[in-house]
């Protein structure tokens, strides 16, 4: 089939591509070269819940570009940007953190780094209605940059509008911990059973955005230090833990349908030791990919 991508028309058949298989079965990923360069090709079965984010190709933030959206008889494809590094999974589980973030490691700028690129994403989709339900460090993507490498989200297709319903089954919930015991602790069902083969959340996901920042925070402050897939909202809300209040406090500001941005900003400042406007500036303003964001983290790097 013919497609433009750029000025150009190109060939495009599927046929021809290696597909690889990804965690859902439904979706399939595949690298194409076409006119000198390489693409980043995914395709499913079904519509991605994240498909008018798609569509709309907007220029958030830490995102790859989105440079074609298809649909033919059989699948949706999405064509983007082909980035050059690694998952900050694989990176941790290959040894890899001195390639990428230099021989100071995962220092406290460096995680402040990935932590302000992820924030500043999720917070821009927010504003555009939609959330990111996906957060895993699978799919937190890191280029070669060593001492303050860019941080990029991808899997953006499974991003879903803010008020729509959302069936969980295919997606990472590892920051959903907070408010699914916040619910369960306040007596609210999390999930919607109407349905018992396809049971939906039942909070929006304006406020799974703003809770999964707050886990994904922390995860940041002890990647390195604790061993994986431990808890982390338990210790979070612990008593001898001295954020507990304000944890507490904004998972109940979120259960019961209130934003709590402010808190957030306030909390993730003092857990990454940087003034309050510092943390703002860096988190909003800036892509991570500016020389003026790399600039200011160098800042903080030691020595």
């Amino acid at each position: 089939m013919k497609i433009r991508i750029g000025l150009w028309p190109r060939t495009f058949d599927p046929d021809s591509l290696n597909w690889m298989h990804q965690a859902s079965p439904l979706s399939q990923f595949a690298f194409w070269n076409t006119g000198g360069r390489t693409v980043f090709v995914k395709r499913s079965a079904r519509r991605p819940t994240g498909w008018a984010l798609l569509e709309e190709a907007p220029a958030v933030p830490n995102l790859p570009r989105i440079l074609k959206t298809l649909k033919d008889g059989t699948h949706y494809y999405y064509f983007s940007e082909m980035l050059d590094g690694d998952t900050f999974w694989n990176v941790l589980a290959k040894n890899q953190v001195e390639t990428f973030f230099g021989q100071q490691g995962l220092s406290p700028a460096a995680r402040l780094g990935v932590f302000a690129a992820v924030y500043e994403t999720i917070r821009a989709l927010h504003k555009r209605g939609f959330w990111y339900p996906d957060l895993d460090f699978r799919n937190v993507f890191l280029a070669r940059h060593s001492g303050v490498p860019r941080t990029w989200l991808i899997d953006v297709d499974s991003c879903a509008k803010l008020g729509e319903p959302y069936y969980p089954e295919t997606v990472s919930q590892t920051y959903w911990e907070g408010l699914a015991k916040t619910y369960k602790k306040l007596g609210i069902p999390f999930l919607k059973r109407d349905n018992r083969n396809l049971p939906v959340l039942a909070p929006e996901g304006t406020h799974l955005n703003q809770s999964m920042l707050v886990l994904f925070a922390y995860d940041m402050q002890r990647v390195g230090l604790v061993t994986p897939n431990r808890s982390l909202f338990d210790p979070l809300v612990h008593e001898k833990n001295p954020h507990r209040e304000k944890v507490v406090e904004i998972h109940d500001k979120l259960a019961g349908g209130r934003d709590a941005w402010e808190d957030i900003d306030r909390l993730a400042a003092a857990w990454f030791d940087v003034p309050l406007n510092e943390f703002k500036d860096l988190a909003r303003k800036h892509s991570t990919g500016t020389a003026a964001l790399r600039a200011r983290l160098r800042r903080l790097l030691p020595g």
